[in-house]
């Protein structure tokens, strides 16, 4: 990992949220544990949670692939654009 991606405010906050649903899926083990069943709102919480992760996910992988292909086609045109220029 290079030093500009662990500064990126999106590998911040998909950070976090990977954090809270770390927290959210040991809350619900202890209370398996401790409670011996699982309340259906925790159940309904670590679910929401873990799809506003899969959310996060999904759009902090995107926009990572959008700007590596960004830079890579400025790459080719702008490598185009000097052989233009030097075969003229």
């Amino acid at each position: 990992m290079t030093e500009d991606k662990l500064k990126s405010r999106k590998f911040s906050v998909w950070i976090t949220w990977g954090v809270i649903v770390l927290i959210t899926a040991i809350i619900l083990v202890i209370d398996v544990c401790v409670l011996k069943n699982v309340p259906d709102s925790m159940v309904e919480l670590f679910s929401k949670v873990l799809t506003y992760f899969f959310y996060v996910s999904l759009v902090y992988l995107g926009i990572n692939v959008t700007q590596k292909g960004i830079n890579a086609y400025k790459e080719v045109m702008s490598k185009e654009k000097t052989e233009e220029e030097a075969s003229e």
